[in-house]
Protein backbone atom coordinates (compact mmCIF):
# COMPACT_ATOMS: atom_id res chain seq x y z
CA UNK A 1 0.00 0.00 0.00
CA UNK A 2 1.21 3.30 -0.77
CA UNK A 3 0.80 6.66 1.20
CA UNK A 4 1.76 10.01 -0.68
CA UNK A 5 3.28 12.80 1.84
CA UNK A 6 5.76 14.71 2.58
CA UNK A 7 7.43 13.58 5.90
CA UNK A 8 10.83 13.42 7.71
CA UNK A 9 12.53 11.43 9.57
CA UNK A 10 11.92 13.31 12.67
CA UNK A 11 8.44 13.81 12.21
CA UNK A 12 7.60 9.53 12.25
CA UNK A 13 5.48 8.48 14.53
CA UNK A 14 7.22 5.51 17.11
CA UNK A 15 5.47 2.11 16.98
CA UNK A 16 4.37 2.87 20.99
CA UNK A 17 5.10 6.01 23.24
CA UNK A 18 6.83 3.63 25.90
CA UNK A 19 9.65 2.69 23.52
CA UNK A 20 12.45 4.15 24.67
CA UNK A 21 15.64 4.46 21.83
CA UNK A 22 19.32 4.07 22.68
CA UNK A 23 20.64 5.59 19.38
CA UNK A 24 20.49 8.39 17.08
CA UNK A 25 19.12 7.33 13.39
CA UNK A 26 22.20 5.49 11.07
CA UNK A 27 21.93 4.21 7.83
CA UNK A 28 21.05 0.10 7.61
CA UNK A 29 23.96 -1.77 4.96
CA UNK A 30 22.03 -5.38 5.88
CA UNK A 31 19.39 -4.64 3.20
CA UNK A 32 18.23 -7.36 0.92
CA UNK A 33 20.26 -7.00 -1.89
CA UNK A 34 23.08 -4.91 -1.06
CA UNK A 35 24.28 -1.88 -1.23
CA UNK A 36 26.79 0.81 -2.35
CA UNK A 37 29.42 2.21 0.69
CA UNK A 38 26.69 4.28 1.85
CA UNK A 39 24.16 2.37 2.28
CA UNK A 40 22.04 3.49 -1.23
CA UNK A 41 20.00 0.79 -3.33
CA UNK A 42 18.92 2.10 -7.05
CA UNK A 43 16.58 1.06 -9.28
CA UNK A 44 14.63 2.08 -12.85
CA UNK A 45 11.53 2.99 -10.79
CA UNK A 46 9.38 2.95 -7.60
CA UNK A 47 8.26 0.04 -6.61
CA UNK A 48 11.01 -1.74 -8.69
CA UNK A 49 13.71 -4.77 -7.94
CA UNK A 50 16.51 -3.19 -6.18
CA UNK A 51 20.59 -3.34 -6.34
CA UNK A 52 23.45 -2.07 -4.46
CA UNK A 53 25.00 -0.50 -7.61
CA UNK A 54 23.95 2.08 -10.20
CA UNK A 55 23.71 1.63 -13.75
CA UNK A 56 22.73 3.80 -16.33
CA UNK A 57 19.31 2.39 -16.37
CA UNK A 58 18.39 3.28 -12.99
CA UNK A 59 16.83 6.88 -11.49
CA UNK A 60 15.81 6.31 -8.91
CA UNK A 61 17.86 5.14 -5.10
CA UNK A 62 16.68 4.70 -1.79
CA UNK A 63 18.74 4.57 1.72
CA UNK A 64 17.36 2.74 4.81
CA UNK A 65 17.76 4.09 8.28
CA UNK A 66 17.45 2.68 11.83
CA UNK A 67 17.25 3.55 15.53
CA UNK A 68 17.90 0.91 18.60
CA UNK A 69 15.54 0.73 21.14
CA UNK A 70 16.00 -1.06 24.57
CA UNK A 71 12.53 -2.94 24.68
CA UNK A 72 13.90 -6.65 25.06
CA UNK A 73 11.75 -9.82 26.42
CA UNK A 74 12.33 -11.64 29.41
CA UNK A 75 12.33 -15.53 29.13
CA UNK A 76 8.90 -16.79 31.73
CA UNK A 77 11.13 -19.68 33.13
CA UNK A 78 9.78 -23.14 32.28
CA UNK A 79 9.94 -26.83 31.60
CA UNK A 80 13.00 -27.54 29.11
CA UNK A 81 10.81 -28.96 26.22
CA UNK A 82 7.89 -26.05 26.41
CA UNK A 83 7.39 -24.24 23.15
CA UNK A 84 4.15 -22.39 23.01
CA UNK A 85 1.75 -23.25 20.27
CA UNK A 86 -0.56 -20.65 21.71
CA UNK A 87 -0.86 -18.29 24.73
CA UNK A 88 -3.78 -15.96 25.24
CA UNK A 89 -3.80 -13.11 28.76
CA UNK A 90 -7.13 -11.81 29.93
CA UNK A 91 -8.01 -8.81 28.52
CA UNK A 92 -9.00 -5.25 30.51
CA UNK A 93 -7.35 -3.20 32.77
CA UNK A 94 -5.18 -3.96 36.07
CA UNK A 95 -5.78 -1.53 38.62
CA UNK A 96 -3.55 -2.33 41.89
CA UNK A 97 -0.05 -4.19 41.72
CA UNK A 98 -1.39 -7.36 43.03
CA UNK A 99 -4.03 -8.33 40.92
CA UNK A 100 -4.16 -11.48 39.76
CA UNK A 101 -3.53 -11.32 35.73
CA UNK A 102 -4.80 -14.50 33.73
CA UNK A 103 -2.28 -15.75 31.34
CA UNK A 104 -2.89 -19.81 29.86
CA UNK A 105 -0.62 -21.26 27.05
CA UNK A 106 -0.44 -24.54 25.24
CA UNK A 107 2.92 -26.06 24.14
CA UNK A 108 3.59 -27.32 21.06
CA UNK A 109 3.02 -31.22 22.54
CA UNK A 110 -0.60 -30.04 22.80
CA UNK A 111 -0.11 -29.14 26.87
CA UNK A 112 -1.53 -26.86 28.23
CA UNK A 113 -0.35 -24.76 30.98
CA UNK A 114 -1.43 -21.59 33.28
CA UNK A 115 1.45 -18.81 34.76
CA UNK A 116 1.13 -18.45 38.20
CA UNK A 117 2.21 -15.24 39.91
CA UNK A 118 1.09 -12.46 36.89
CA UNK A 119 0.33 -9.32 38.46
CA UNK A 120 1.40 -5.44 37.43
CA UNK A 121 3.90 -5.79 39.85
CA UNK A 122 5.68 -8.98 39.15
CA UNK A 123 4.63 -9.22 35.07
CA UNK A 124 6.52 -12.34 34.21
CA UNK A 125 4.85 -14.48 36.98
CA UNK A 126 6.67 -17.58 39.24
CA UNK A 127 5.99 -20.41 37.58
CA UNK A 128 4.08 -22.79 35.28
CA UNK A 129 1.29 -25.13 36.13
CA UNK A 130 0.79 -28.13 33.95
CA UNK A 131 -3.25 -27.99 33.34
CA UNK A 132 -3.79 -31.78 32.52
CA UNK A 133 -5.87 -33.19 29.53
CA UNK A 134 -7.62 -36.10 28.11
CA UNK A 135 -6.27 -34.76 24.63
CA UNK A 136 -4.03 -32.25 23.21
CA UNK A 137 -5.10 -28.74 22.82
CA UNK A 138 -4.46 -26.58 20.00
CA UNK A 139 -6.10 -23.12 20.08
CA UNK A 140 -6.56 -21.29 23.69
CA UNK A 141 -8.36 -18.33 24.66
CA UNK A 142 -8.92 -16.05 28.12
CA UNK A 143 -11.75 -13.67 27.79
CA UNK A 144 -13.33 -11.63 30.18
CA UNK A 145 -14.41 -12.05 33.48
CA UNK A 146 -11.13 -15.08 33.70
CA UNK A 147 -13.38 -16.94 31.04
CA UNK A 148 -10.70 -19.78 29.15
CA UNK A 149 -11.91 -21.62 26.19
CA UNK A 150 -9.64 -23.90 24.32
CA UNK A 151 -9.79 -26.20 21.02
CA UNK A 152 -8.77 -29.91 21.23
CA UNK A 153 -7.21 -31.78 18.64
CA UNK A 154 -10.23 -33.37 17.61
CA UNK A 155 -11.49 -30.37 16.20
CA UNK A 156 -13.82 -29.98 20.10
CA UNK A 157 -14.10 -27.03 22.31
CA UNK A 158 -13.56 -27.31 25.74
CA UNK A 159 -14.31 -24.62 28.84
CA UNK A 160 -12.50 -24.33 32.12
CA UNK A 161 -15.01 -24.07 35.30
CA UNK A 162 -14.23 -22.02 38.19
CA UNK A 163 -11.28 -20.12 37.21
CA UNK A 164 -10.98 -16.90 39.60
CA UNK A 165 -8.22 -15.01 41.64
CA UNK A 166 -8.19 -17.63 44.29
CA UNK A 167 -8.18 -20.28 42.10
CA UNK A 168 -6.44 -19.70 38.95
CA UNK A 169 -5.89 -23.06 37.53
CA UNK A 170 -9.98 -23.61 38.05
CA UNK A 171 -11.11 -27.25 38.52
CA UNK A 172 -12.01 -28.87 35.80
CA UNK A 173 -13.09 -28.76 31.92
CA UNK A 174 -16.50 -28.72 30.71
CA UNK A 175 -16.72 -30.76 26.78
CA UNK A 176 -18.30 -28.08 24.28
CA UNK A 177 -19.47 -30.24 21.11
CA UNK A 178 -18.27 -28.63 17.70
CA UNK A 179 -20.75 -27.35 15.20
CA UNK A 180 -22.07 -30.43 13.28
CA UNK A 181 -20.44 -32.16 10.78
CA UNK A 182 -17.34 -29.09 11.51
CA UNK A 183 -13.96 -30.05 13.73
CA UNK A 184 -12.85 -26.33 15.49
CA UNK A 185 -9.45 -25.09 15.21
CA UNK A 186 -9.47 -21.98 16.71
CA UNK A 187 -11.36 -19.97 19.41
CA UNK A 188 -11.15 -16.18 20.91
CA UNK A 189 -13.09 -14.81 23.52
CA UNK A 190 -14.05 -11.01 24.36
CA UNK A 191 -15.67 -9.90 26.97
CA UNK A 192 -19.19 -11.85 27.27
CA UNK A 193 -18.76 -13.07 23.77
CA UNK A 194 -17.16 -16.19 22.14
CA UNK A 195 -16.03 -16.92 18.44
CA UNK A 196 -14.66 -19.79 16.85
CA UNK A 197 -13.19 -20.94 13.09
CA UNK A 198 -13.60 -24.04 11.81
CA UNK A 199 -10.78 -26.13 9.57
CA UNK A 200 -13.16 -24.98 6.63
CA UNK A 201 -12.98 -21.13 6.96
CA UNK A 202 -16.41 -21.24 8.78
CA UNK A 203 -16.73 -18.81 11.71
CA UNK A 204 -19.25 -19.25 14.50
CA UNK A 205 -20.60 -17.24 17.58
CA UNK A 206 -21.38 -18.68 21.04
CA UNK A 207 -25.05 -18.15 21.10
CA UNK A 208 -26.40 -18.07 24.90
CA UNK A 209 -23.66 -17.69 27.12
CA UNK A 210 -24.73 -15.85 30.38
CA UNK A 211 -22.21 -15.33 33.78
CA UNK A 212 -24.54 -18.61 35.10
CA UNK A 213 -23.68 -20.63 32.09
CA UNK A 214 -20.60 -19.61 30.55
CA UNK A 215 -20.73 -22.54 28.12
CA UNK A 216 -23.86 -21.31 26.27
CA UNK A 217 -25.69 -23.28 24.50
CA UNK A 218 -25.45 -23.53 20.84
CA UNK A 219 -23.32 -22.21 18.26
CA UNK A 220 -24.62 -20.18 15.35
CA UNK A 221 -22.72 -19.43 12.04
CA UNK A 222 -21.54 -16.36 10.96
CA UNK A 223 -19.31 -15.77 8.20
CA UNK A 224 -17.16 -18.21 5.57
CA UNK A 225 -13.52 -17.98 4.10
CA UNK A 226 -12.47 -17.02 7.76
CA UNK A 227 -8.25 -17.57 8.57
CA UNK A 228 -8.55 -16.00 11.73
CA UNK A 229 -10.95 -14.55 14.09
CA UNK A 230 -10.18 -11.72 17.53
CA UNK A 231 -12.55 -10.51 19.80
CA UNK A 232 -11.78 -7.76 21.94
CA UNK A 233 -12.10 -6.57 25.63
CA UNK A 234 -14.54 -4.49 24.56
CA UNK A 235 -16.50 -7.09 22.00
CA UNK A 236 -15.00 -6.31 19.12
CA UNK A 237 -14.85 -8.76 16.84
CA UNK A 238 -11.95 -8.55 13.91
CA UNK A 239 -11.01 -11.16 11.42
CA UNK A 240 -8.89 -11.91 8.82
CA UNK A 241 -10.90 -13.12 6.00
CA UNK A 242 -9.71 -14.21 1.93
CA UNK A 243 -13.75 -13.55 0.88
CA UNK A 244 -16.36 -12.73 2.89
CA UNK A 245 -20.16 -11.78 1.62
CA UNK A 246 -20.76 -8.39 0.33
CA UNK A 247 -16.77 -7.58 -0.19
CA UNK A 248 -15.91 -7.02 -3.72
CA UNK A 249 -12.42 -7.40 -3.19
CA UNK A 250 -10.35 -10.64 -3.85
CA UNK A 251 -7.35 -9.89 -1.65
CA UNK A 252 -6.24 -13.03 0.49
CA UNK A 253 -5.71 -12.09 4.19
CA UNK A 254 -8.31 -9.16 4.63
CA UNK A 255 -8.83 -7.72 7.31
CA UNK A 256 -12.82 -6.50 8.62
CA UNK A 257 -14.30 -5.58 11.84
CA UNK A 258 -18.04 -6.24 12.54
CA UNK A 259 -20.51 -3.85 12.72
CA UNK A 260 -23.46 -3.57 14.60
CA UNK A 261 -22.40 -5.53 17.56
CA UNK A 262 -24.36 -4.56 20.85
CA UNK A 263 -24.45 -5.62 23.98
CA UNK A 264 -28.09 -7.58 23.04
CA UNK A 265 -26.57 -8.55 19.62
CA UNK A 266 -23.10 -9.89 20.25
CA UNK A 267 -22.80 -11.67 16.97
CA UNK A 268 -22.78 -8.58 14.97
CA UNK A 269 -25.12 -7.68 11.66
CA UNK A 270 -22.41 -6.97 8.83
CA UNK A 271 -18.60 -6.06 7.63
CA UNK A 272 -16.32 -3.31 7.27
CA UNK A 273 -13.68 -4.19 5.07
CA UNK A 274 -9.80 -3.13 5.15
CA UNK A 275 -6.53 -4.10 3.61
CA UNK A 276 -5.28 -7.33 2.77
CA UNK A 277 -2.13 -9.79 3.01
CA UNK A 278 -2.09 -10.49 6.41
CA UNK A 279 -1.91 -13.43 7.98
CA UNK A 280 -2.54 -12.72 11.67
CA UNK A 281 -4.30 -10.30 14.09
CA UNK A 282 -5.08 -10.17 17.47
CA UNK A 283 -6.98 -7.03 19.02
CA UNK A 284 -5.73 -7.32 22.66
CA UNK A 285 -1.90 -6.99 21.66
CA UNK A 286 -0.21 -6.33 18.49
CA UNK A 287 3.23 -7.48 18.74
CA UNK A 288 6.33 -5.93 16.75
CA UNK A 289 9.94 -7.28 16.95
CA UNK A 290 11.60 -4.87 14.70
CA UNK A 291 10.76 -1.39 13.36
CA UNK A 292 13.01 1.06 10.97
CA UNK A 293 13.03 3.64 8.83
CA UNK A 294 14.33 3.81 5.48
CA UNK A 295 15.33 6.82 3.38
CA UNK A 296 14.73 7.09 -0.68
CA UNK A 297 15.80 9.81 -2.71
CA UNK A 298 16.73 10.68 -6.55
CA UNK A 299 20.31 9.79 -7.34
CA UNK A 300 22.82 11.84 -7.66
CA UNK A 301 22.61 15.26 -10.14
CA UNK A 302 22.40 14.32 -14.04
CA UNK A 303 19.72 11.73 -13.52
CA UNK A 304 15.85 11.76 -13.30
CA UNK A 305 14.79 12.68 -9.97
CA UNK A 306 11.43 11.09 -9.33
CA UNK A 307 10.51 11.57 -5.55
CA UNK A 308 12.04 11.37 -2.33
CA UNK A 309 10.28 8.80 0.36
CA UNK A 310 10.16 7.29 3.67
CA UNK A 311 9.90 3.31 3.99
CA UNK A 312 8.52 2.52 7.39
CA UNK A 313 8.86 -1.51 8.25
CA UNK A 314 7.08 -3.37 10.54
CA UNK A 315 8.06 -7.04 11.27
CA UNK A 316 5.47 -9.03 12.62
CA UNK A 317 6.65 -12.36 14.37
CA UNK A 318 4.94 -14.42 11.30
CA UNK A 319 6.23 -12.04 8.31
CA UNK A 320 7.05 -8.46 7.68
CA UNK A 321 5.19 -5.55 5.79
CA UNK A 322 6.40 -2.88 4.36
CA UNK A 323 4.86 0.51 3.73
CA UNK A 324 5.64 3.44 1.70
CA UNK A 325 5.33 6.94 1.91
CA UNK A 326 6.04 8.48 -0.95
CA UNK A 327 6.64 12.67 -1.93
Amino acid sequence: MYYYSRIKKKRIWFVSPFTSYVSEWYVDFNVSGGTDRDGWQYAADFPASYHGYKTIKDFVRRRRWKMQNRDKWTVAGGPSHFAERDVSICPGRVTRDDDHVALWAISNKGDVLCRLGVTKGTPSGSSWLHIGTDQPFSSLSVGGCLQVWAIARDGSAFYRGSVSSSQPAGDCWYHIPSPPKQKLQQVSVGQTSVFAVDENGNLWFRHGTTPSYPQGSTWEYVSNNIRKVSAGPLDQIWVIADKVQGSHSLSCGTVCHRLGVQPMALKGQSWDYGIGLWSTYDVNYRPLSSFSVGELAPPPTGQCAHCVSILVRVIRPSDSALTRINT
